[in-house]
């Protein structure tokens, strides 16, 4: 069988051509033209799905986004691939590992009073690359099945932090009473529900070991509210999800204004509270939405030989 297509009116034509059967009488001939018609037809149709579901794809400052939003399975990396595709491809991201390593080293640092490197520096850098790792994570099972599991999402942190909170919780709590170091009354509560945050936000910060939580709280808030969000801004493309993020630093960093200068609101909120914090996170969420953009893997390989070239002295 042979199709062709006409184009020019707007419209396409097939014409099916039945080939050659010299052993088949003209009825069966006639009986098997139907379904080679049908067979193409079903195949038209699985074309413009197939083209559906990738279109209306606009790109965000000159950046598309269409790979991010393929619903064809994630290829394997392969090293002919760009060293950050072939990065962003594999199930972890050692680079992140170390950055995240050097963050919680300067908060470290300044708190054992060395000041020459601001502690919350060190903070914000940590909220930057978990918007950036749990967006990326997301964004890759969306594009790999076209959907996300908010179970899985959900039975993951959970597994993978409440073990190890609630039995520092335990261990704070027990060894603050044995040094006769009560906790303020709504301390306990707020830290078994991750609200450490909120209570330094209103309190100020306890003189105990457990107000070292509160960071932890706004990422099991960022955890808990983003993927249903991103879930819900996903349904207009990743280049939706772009523009949403960046409305939300704007509007962020301007009811921090509003909050410092107009209702002159204690410094302690500004610190610990989510509603002041998420632009961090959410600074890394953008990037995370271009990271894998094919024009930013152009620009990013030009930067990195040019780099090369210029340590190289080349």
């Amino acid at each position: 069988m042979r199709r062709t297509r006409a184009s020019g009116t707007g419209r396409s034509r097939s014409r099916f051509t039945m080939p050659a059967m010299p052993h088949m009488s003209l009825g069966a001939r006639a009986r098997v033209a139907p379904c080679a018609r049908r067979s193409v037809v079903l195949t038209q149709r699985r074309d413009c799905c197939s083209s559906n579901a990738t279109g209306g794809r606009e790109p965000i400052l000159g950046v598309s986004f269409a790979p991010w939003l393929s619903r064809a399975p994630m290829a394997t990396p392969s090293a002919s691939q760009p060293p950050l595709l072939r990065a962003l491809g594999g199930s972890r991201l050692p680079a992140l590992d170390g950055l995240r390593a050097v963050a919680v080293g300067v908060v470290m640092v300044y708190h054992f009073g060395i000041n020459a490197v601001p502690g919350d520096l060190g903070v914000s850098a940590f909220f930057v690359l978990s918007g950036f790792l749990i967006t990326w994570l997301l964004l890759k099972e969306h594009r790999a099945t076209g959907g996300m599991s908010l179970r899985q999402f959900y039975t993951r942190r959970v597994l993978r932090i409440f073990p190890a909170y609630y039995a520092f919780i335990a261990l704070t709590y027990a060894g603050d009473h044995v040094r006769g170091q009560a906790w303020p009354p709504g301390l306990a509560p707020s830290a078994l529900v991750y609200l450490v945050n909120y209570f330094n936000a209103l309190n100020g910060h306890p003189t105990t070991s457990i107000a070292h939580a509160w960071s932890l709280g706004i990422e099991e808030q960022f955890y808990l509210l983003w993927p249903l969000l991103l879930l819900v801004l996903l349904r207009g493309g990743v280049a939706r999800v772009a523009r949403a993020l960046a409305v939300m630093v704007v509007a962020v960093v301007a009811w921090r204004c509003v909050l410092l200068f107009g209702l002159h609101v204690d410094r302690a909120y500004l610190y610990n509270a989510f509603d002041t914090r998420f632009d961090n996170l959410a600074v890394g969420c953008i990037l995370a939405t271009i990271a894998a953009a094919p024009r930013f893997q152009g620009i990013a390989g030009q930067l990195a030989i040019r780099c090369t070239c210029g340590t190289n002295g080349d």
